[in-house]
C-alpha cells in the first residue's frame, strides 16, 4: 500500500511539474512555449520522482525490535516511538533542497533541523550516559537563529574528561557554544539527577541552561505538566540558598507565578506558600502582584504572613538592624499587632483596570521571540491590579515601623556583654509587654523556690534585697544605685509581684541587706502619683513612730487618721500598707534614707513639712524626748537653722497645749519652758488636733509627691547657646558616613550616659539643629554604621556608649 502511494505521488509531480512549464514558457513564446514548457517539465518531474523513490525509508523493523526500543533508553534526539498510523502519514513527507551549500549549513544550521522534546521521565542516553528524567531538548544539528541554547546537540564532540563544575562560561549560556569538556559536565549533571552532594560547586551557568529548555517548553509550546514546575521549584531549594545569585531566584520563581497563575486558581493558591518560602530579606515583589491577585480572586482576605512581605517591600517601613537581629519576636510582634488591628484578615481591593503582566524571559532565544511577538501573546498575562491600589497598605508600614520602635531595647540587650542569667534577664526585660506575657520568665524557678521558702506575715512575704539582686544579674555592693534599684523592681514585678518600698514609688535606692515585703500584683493595677507622697510621708512618720527604738500600733494612728482622706481606692492602700510592714521589721530603713528623703524635698517647702512633723508627733498632746530628738535630726537633714524646732514648739500657737519632755535638754537653741501638763495615763489622739491638720497635711502630700531628681543620677548643667555653630576642628573618622553637621553634636553627646530632654534640646541649640532632626539622623545613622539606636528618648536622652567604638571612647562628662 506504501508502493501505490509513493507511486501516485510521482505520477502527480511529473504531471504538475510539466503544466508549470507549458504555462511559464508560454506566457512568453505562445503556444510554441507551452509545447517545450510542458516536455521539459515533465522530464524535470519525473528525474525528481526517481530521487524521490531510491530516499525512501526501508521497511519497518520486526515487532520484537520495536518493543525492546521502547523499553531501553532511546538514543538521545530521537524523538519517542509514535503509532503505525502517525507512521504511516509520516512515509508521504518529501525533502525539497534546491541549491543547498553543506558548509552553509554546518555554519548556520540546516533549515530541516528538528528539534526533540524528551519528556519527564523518558530515559535517553548519550555519549554512554544514561538521563533518566527527560525534560530535555535535543536535535542531531545546529539550529537557525535564534535556536534552543538548552538543546544538546547530538553531532557536537563531547570531551571523554569533564570540566570542574565550578568552571563558569558567561552570560547566556548555550551547548552548542560549550567546550567538549564542558559539554561532558552538563551531561554528567543531568545524567545525575540535576543535583550535586556540594551543590556550592556548580557554577549557575549549568543550571540556566538546563531551565532555558523548561522555560521554553511551558510558555512556546505550552506544556503545563505539573511537573515541569516541581524540577523549577526543586531546583530553588537545591542550588537558592548555597548561592548569592539574585537572577537565579528572580528568573524561577518569575515562571513560578506567571504559570502557576493559568494553572488556576485553586492549583496557584496551593503553589505560591511554597514560593514564598524563597523571599529571605528581599520579597519578590513582582511575584506578590500574583499572590494579592489569586486572594482578591477568591475572595480570601490578607493573612499577617503576606501583609508583613509587603510592608518590607515599602518604601515608608525603614530598614533597621533590628529586624534581622531580632528576627523571631519582630515578626511575631508584627503578627500580633496586625492580627489587633485587622482581626479576620484585610479585605483587598483591586483598581477598575486591569494590570498587564509582561514575562521577562531569562533565555536569550526566548527574548528575541518576546521581541517578534505583537501584544496578546503568550509572554503576557493580565491581573486584577490588586498591588497597584496602594492607599489600602497604608497601614501596614506603620506596623513595621512600631515594631522596629519597640525592639530597639531588645535588639541592643541581644548585643550586650552580659552572659547567662543577667543576659536571659536583660533580654525578656526588654521585650514589649505584648511577647513579654508569653514568654517564660528566666527567673521564674529560683523565684518560685524563693517564695516557697520566704518567711510570711499575712499577705506579705519577705525576702532580702541581696537574693533578689543576684537573680537580676547584680553583683554586691552596699548601696544599689537608682538604675540597679529599678531592675530589682521590675525583676519582682515581671514574675506577678510587687515589692515595698518600691524605689519607684519613694525615689530611694535600695541596701543590700535591705528587707523588702512582697506581695501578689494585681493585673492592670497601677501606682497612682499621690502615692509617693503617702509613702514619703509614712517614712518621716516611722522615724517619729520608732523614736524610742520599738513601734507601737497606736503610734502610727495619728499618720493612718491623717491621710485616711487622701486614700481614693483600695489600691491605694496596699503599697502603702506593705511599706509600713517592711519598715516595721526594720525601723532604721527609714531613719538611714533621712538625708536622701531629705534631698526630694523643695528647699522652701521643708519648713511646713518639720511642722507637720511636730504636729503627728503631739497627737497625743506630748513630745517626748525621744520625738524632740528626731525633730532636730530633721531639722538638720532639712538644713534648717539649728534652734528651728524648739522656736516651732515655743512660738506656735498650735502647740500651746502641748507637754515637752525635752525642756532640760541641753541645745543649740533656746530651751523650751516648762508647761504644766498632767502627763496622760495612756496613749490617746487628740482628735480635734488631727481634724485641724488634715488641711495642711493634704499639702504636704503634695508637696512629697512631686518627682524630684534622684539624688544619684549626674543633672548635667544647661549650656549657653553660641552665638555661632562649633565646628570639628578635623574630620571624625568614626563619624564617617554621618552628615559632617551632626559631627561636632555627636561628639558632645557620647560624653554623657544620660541628658535631661531639656539639656539635649540645649545642645541640640547649640549646634543649630533641631533636636528632632538630631535624634532621627543620629540613631538612622548608628543604625547602620554601629548596629542599633545611640540615641533613645524617654523621660531622659539615654546615649549608649557601649557602641561606639574604641576610638570614639571619650571620658564622661562631669
Amino acid at each position: 500500500m506504501t508502493c501505490g502511494v509513493v507511486s501516485g505521488k510521482r505520477l502527480s509531480m511529473r504531471w504538475l511539474i510539466g503544466i508549470i512549464g507549458a504555462f511559464l514558457l508560454g506566457r512568453l513564446a505562445g503556444w510554441q512555449g507551452a509545447l517545450v514548457g510542458f516536455v521539459v517539465g515533465f522530464i524535470v518531474g519525473t528525474w525528481i520522482a526517481k530521487k524521490f523513490q531510491k530516499s525512501r525509508p526501508s521497511a519497518m523493523p520486526p515487532t520484537s525490535a520495536r518493543r525492546a526500543r521502547q523499553t531501553e533508553p532511546a538514543p538521545i534526539g530521537k524523538p519517542a516511538p509514535v503509532p503505525r498510523a502517525a507512521t504511516r502519514e509520516s512515509a508521504i513527507s518529501i525533502d525539497v533542497s534546491f541549491g543547498t551549500d553543506s558548509s552553509s549549513e554546518r555554519r548556520t544550521g540546516r533549515s530541516d533541523a528538528k528539534l526533540t522534546w524528551h519528556p519527564p521521565g523518558q530515559p535517553v542516553s548519550h555519549e554512554g550516559l544514561r538521563i533518566g528524567s527527560g525534560m530535555i531538548y535535543a536535535t542531531d544539528r545546529p539550529l537557525r537563529w535564534p535556536g534552543e541554547p538548552s538543546a544538546i546537540i547530538t553531532s557536537a564532540t563531547v570531551a571523554r574528561t569533564a570540566a570542574h563544575p565550578s568552571q563558569d562560561f558567561g552570560y547566556y549560556p548555550s551547548y552548542e557554544h560549550l567546550p567538549p569538556e564542558q559539554r561532558r559536565c552538563y551531561l554528567e549533571w543531568l545524567a545525575a539527577g540535576r543535583e550535586d552532594a556540594d551543590p556550592s560547586q556548580r557554577s549557575l551557568g549549568y543550571v540556566f541552561m538546563f531551565f532555558y529548555g523548561l522555560e521554553r517548553r511551558i510558555l512556546v509550546e505550552g506544556d503545563r505538566d505539573p511537573v515541569l514546575l516541581d524540577e523549577i521549584v526543586r531546583l530553588l531549594q537545591h542550588y537558592g540558598p548555597v548561592h548569592k545569585s539574585r537572577s537565579l531566584k528572580s528568573y524561577l520563581l518569575q515562571l513560578l507565578h506567571f504559570t502557576g497563575w493559568q494553572l488556576g486558581a485553586d492549583y496557584y493558591r496551593a503553589l505560591w506558600p511554597r514560593l514564598l518560602e524563597f523571599d529571605g530579606e528581599r520579597p519578590d515583589q513582582d511575584g506578590m502582584r500574583f499572590v494579592l491577585a489569586n486572594l482578591h480572586q477568591r475572595g480570601e482576605p490578607l493573612d499577617w504572613t503576606v501583609a508583613y512581605r509587603i510592608a518590607m517591600g515599602n518604601e515608608e517601613s525603614r530598614r533597621s538592624t533590628v529586624v534581622t537581629k531580632a528576627r523571631d519576636k519582630f515578626w511575631e510582634l508584627f503578627e500580633q499587632r496586625f492580627n489587633q488591628q485587622f482581626p479576620g484578615g484585610m479585605v483587598l481591593q483591586a483598581a477598575k483596570q486591569q494590570a498587564l503582566v509582561q514575562y521577562r524571559p531569562a533565555s536569550n532565544a526566548l527574548i528575541q521571540m518576546s521581541y517578534e511577538r505583537k501584544r496578546g501573546n503568550q509572554f503576557e498575562l493580565r491581573l486584577p491590579n490588586v498591588a497597584g491600589l496602594h492607599r489600602q497598605f497604608k497601614a501596614l508600614p506603620e506596623i513595621w515601623n512600631s515594631c522596629v520602635d519597640d525592639l530597639s531595647g531588645y535588639s541592643r540587650a541581644l548585643s550586650s556583654k552580659k552572659q547567662g542569667q543577667a543576659a536571659a534577664l536583660a533580654a525578656w526585660q526588654a521585650l514589649p509587654p505584648d511577647l513579654r506575657r508569653a514568654e517564660e520568665h528566666p527567673a521564674r524557678v529560683a523565684f518560685d523556690e524563693l517564695v516557697a521558702a520566704a518567711p510570711r506575715e499575712g499577705d506579705y512575704i519577705f525576702a532580702p534585697v541581696s537574693v533578689l539582686a543576684a537573680l537580676a544579674g547584680i553583683d554586691e555592693r552596699a548601696k544599689l544605685t537608682a538604675g540597679q534599684s529599678r531592675q530589682v523592681a521590675e525583676l519582682v514585678l515581671g514574675l506577678g509581684w510587687q515589692l515595698a518600698p518600691n524605689p519607684d514609688v519613694t525615689g530611694l535606692p535600695l541596701a543590700w541587706n535591705q528587707e523588702l515585703a512582697l506581695y501578689a500584683s494585681i493585673p492592670g493595677e497601677s501606682i497612682a502619683p499621690h502615692v509617693s507622697g503617702l509613702v514619703r510621708l509614712l517614712y518621716l512618720a516611722v522615724t517619729l513612730a520608732a523614736a524610742d527604738g520599738v513601734i507601737e500600733p497606736e503610734e502610727l494612728d495619728s499618720f493612718h487618721q491623717l491621710i485616711a482622706s487622701q486614700i481614693q481606692h483600695e489600691s491605694d492602700w496596699r503599697p502603702l500598707r506593705a511599706t509600713e510592714a517592711s519598715l516595721r521589721r526594720d525601723a532604721n530603713v527609714a531613719l538611714r534614707s533621712l538625708p536622701q528623703m531629705a534631698k526630694l524635698i523643695p528647699e522652701e517647702s521643708r519648713p511646713f513639712v518639720l511642722r507637720t512633723m511636730a504636729h503627728i508627733a503631739a497627737a497625743d498632746n506630748e513630745v517626748t524626748l525621744d520625738e524632740l530628738k528626731i525633730l532636730r535630726r530633721m531639722a538638720r537633714a532639712f538644713e534648717l537653722d539649728p534652734g528651728a524646732v524648739e522656736k516651732l514648739l515655743r512660738e506656735d500657737e498650735a502647740f500651746r497645749e502641748v507637754a515637752i519632755d525635752g525642756a532640760g535638754e541641753k541645745s543649740s537653741g533656746e530651751a523650751i519652758p516648762k508647761r504644766p501638763t498632767e502627763q496622760p495615763a495612756a496613749f490617746a489622739l487628740d482628735h480635734d488636733r488631727i481634724k485641724a491638720l488634715t488641711q495642711e497635711t493634704q499639702e504636704v502630700i503634695s508637696m512629697l509627691s512631686v518627682v524630684m531628681a534622684e539624688p544619684e543620677e549626674v543633672v548635667t548643667a544647661p549650656v549657653a547657646a553660641p552665638a555661632a555653630p562649633v565646628e570639628p576642628s578635623a574630620p571624625i573618622e568614626w563619624l564617617s558616613g554621618l552628615d559632617a553637621r551632626y559631627h561636632a553634636a555627636v561628639s558632645a553627646l557620647v560624653r554623657h550616659d544620660e541628658l535631661t530632654t531639656a539639656d539635649f534640646d540645649v545642645l541640640a541649640a547649640k549646634h543649630h539643629l533641631m533636636p528632632d532632626d538630631l535624634l532621627n539622623a543620629v540613631n538612622t545613622w548608628a543604625d547602620e554604621a554601629l548596629g542599633d539606636f545611640l540615641l533613645e528618648r524617654g523621660e531622659n536622652v539615654r546615649v549608649f556608649r557601649t557602641l561606639l567604638p574604641d576610638t570614639a571612647e571619650l571620658p564622661i562628662a562631669a
